[in-house]
């Protein structure tokens, strides 16, 4: 955990440097409120961490710590493994969406929907374990 927990706290360390640099008003780098809402919703990563650790230290490491299969096994498991790497696909492509085109009035929206998509994905993941599987974070092939 020590190493993602530094990974958390590296992350969150750029998006600190990031914000003061950030002005809102530069219209090169999207609307102002909606990459205010990426730069704050994201610089919160260690503070997920330590409340992970928390819920763990509250198990017994035999309850969690369980070897995952990257690839797939049986015909159910692709299927699903398929589609966390559509998931994944498409919230990129929202992101992607909503950011290249910061003057449209659809990037908000289109800003929000990747978010919800985030935490959607979050519990098609939470699945993906409970199934003895890694979730597939690799964007689909074009």
């Amino acid at each position: 955990m020590e190493r993602e927990t530094a990974l958390a706290k590296a992350v969150d360390a750029r998006y600190a440097r990031l914000r003061p640099e950030v002005d809102p008003e530069d219209p090169g780098l999207g609307s102002g409120p909606t990459l205010e809402l990426v730069l704050d919703r994201c610089g919160h990563h260690a503070e997920d961490m330590a409340e992970f650790t928390g819920m763990l230290a509250a198990l017994n490491s035999a309850d969690y710590l369980r070897v995952r299969r990257q690839t797939p096994s049986g015909a159910l498991k692709q299927a699903l493994h398929k589609a966390g790497q559509s998931h994944y696909g498409l919230i990129l492509a929202l992101l992607s969406a909503s950011l290249n085109h910061p003057d449209d009035d659809l990037s908000k929206s289109l800003l929000s929907q990747a978010i919800t998509a985030m935490d959607t994905m979050d519990l098609f993941n939470a699945r993906l374990v409970g199934r003895g599987l890694l979730p597939n974070l690799s964007p689909p092939s074009p």
